[in-house]
């Protein structure tokens, strides 16, 4: 149901109220009137025949001649309003009033004269040989009443069907505005974020345009935020994907070139070494020292390579990188206990949350190793629960018990500014928290595919 229509059904609702509280007291008022004016009619009848007999009973008239006079007398009067007047002799009624000429032949309805006509009672006066009877005759009265009441029915009437064509004609002037309203959320609703509203003369309506106004500015301004955020997010994929290959082409290149030459060297020296063992003791010296220098070299062109691009990314799942990176930690560090702790459901992760776990958790501990002074550091990570648009996401928690931060950490400190621009590529967030002797918690959300 439109609310034009609403409307029109409320004022005629409350329009038919209204008529019908002013019938009942049309009515009330109708019954009332037609009452004083039969029985003011009534009240005056009687006393004008109660004179007439009197009068002639006190000339000093005969019966016959006191009755002959009586109907004499109601004969010339005729009709008195509101009253009939009859009169018997014995049983036999020997004088009756004439018709009402007053509207003669009209009547108000039956339902209507039984709603107005009060109860009256008829008046009788007796002579000697004869009673004379008045009798109330309300029907006059009525049908004035009912011709005034039609006349007020009509012009209720009238002025009911004005009313709810002003109504309707003004309603839908004041609601034509909708259809703008209407037309521009569904502009909005197509993409088209241009959309606007003039402003409306109605204060309510004024006031809709306006934050409907301020809604799609919002709303374009917000997208033209995230088409940025987008721009900008994209550029940080790309730019961690090229260092990635980077690293990983370096790695290979370290792995292939050096540390075969490394090796080569090696084999050399030890050759030399075998060789010179017996008669040439400082070239034999010479040959192992150069031997045991390759070998500090290939070991630590070794560790590069593995910071560079672990051989775990290429083919395990998460939780095994995290093993793994936990493992050589835990070798590298033997007085700092570690804790790691891997939920279910993450073996099929893609390479991208892979890898930038890696990195976080990676990052992570080298700031626990060169600069928190903890003895015991946790890692986690589990399906998250909570993720701001609900979507499937993985939750990595690394949490120390070292000395903190003296402050708030500025921007690029521990690598943080690294962290969150890998972890915001991916859709992601980061959190910190720490205080001084509370160590540092490295919160990190990543949202998982499909």
């Amino acid at each position: 149901m439109s609310l034009r229509l609403l409307v029109n059904l409320l004022i005629t609702a409350v329009s038919l109220i209204f008529l019908a509280g002013l019938a009942y007291v049309l009515v009330d008022g109708y019954r009332a009137s037609v009452r004083e004016e039969v029985t003011a009619a009534t009240r005056v009848t009687v006393q004008m025949m109660q004179a007439v007999v009197a009068e002639n009973l006190q000339a000093g008239a005969t019966p016959q001649a006191a009755e002959a006079n009586l109907v004499a007398f109601v004969r010339r009067l005729g009709r008195v309003r509101s009253n009939d007047i009859v009169v018997y002799q014995a049983a036999e009624v020997i004088y009756s009033s004439p018709p009402p000429t007053y509207k003669a032949g009209r009547f108000a309805p039956d339902w209507f004269a039984a709603l107005v006509t009060p109860d009256l009672k008829l008046t009788e006066i007796r002579l000697p040989g004869m009673r004379l009877m008045i009798v109330p005759d309300a029907s006059r009265a009525v049908l004035d009443a009912w011709d005034d009441g039609v006349r007020i029915f009509w012009l209720a009437l009238g002025f009911f069907g004005a009313l709810n064509a002003l109504v309707f004609a003004f309603v839908g002037r004041a609601l034509r505005p909708l259809e703008e309203i209407v037309g521009a959320l569904r502009a909005m609703q197509q993409g088209s974020l241009q959309a606007r509203l003039p402003r409306f003369r109605i204060p309510e309506l004024a006031s809709v345009s306006d934050s409907f106004n301020r809604m799609a500015e919002q709303l374009e301004s917000t997208l033209s935020i995230n088409r940025r955020l987008e721009q900008k997010g994209e550029v940080a994929r790309l730019l961690h994907r090229h260092i990635e290959e980077e690293r990983r082409g370096i790695a290979r290149e370290l792995h292939d070139e050096l540390g075969q030459a490394l090796t080569a060297i090696r084999t050399i020296a030890v050759s030399i070494a075998n060789r010179t063992r017996q008669g040439q003791p400082e070239i034999h010296e010479n040959a192992n020292t150069i031997a045991a220098v390759a070998g500090q070299v290939y070991d630590g062109v070794h560790g590069i390579v593995h910071r560079l691009r672990p051989a775990a990314l290429e083919n395990l799942g998460l939780p095994q990188v995290l093993q793994d990176l936990a493992g050589r930690w835990r070798s590298a560090h033997p007085d700092v206990e570690l804790s790691l702790e891997v939920g279910e459901g993450l073996e099929d992760a893609d390479e991208g949350v892979v890898l930038a776990a890696f990195r976080v958790v990676q990052e992570c501990l080298t700031n626990v190793a060169r600069h928190s002074g903890a003895t015991r550091v946790d890692i986690s990570a589990h399906p998250a629960t909570g993720s701001r648009d609900s979507a499937p996401a993985v939750q990595i928690v690394v949490k120390d018990n070292g000395k903190g931060l003296a402050g708030a950490a500025p921007p690029g400190r521990f690598g943080v500014m690294g962290m969150r621009e890998r972890v915001e590529a991916l859709g992601g967030w980061l959190t910190l928290e720490s205080g001084p002797g509370a160590g540092v918690t490295v919160s990190v959300v990543l949202p998982l595919k499909d």
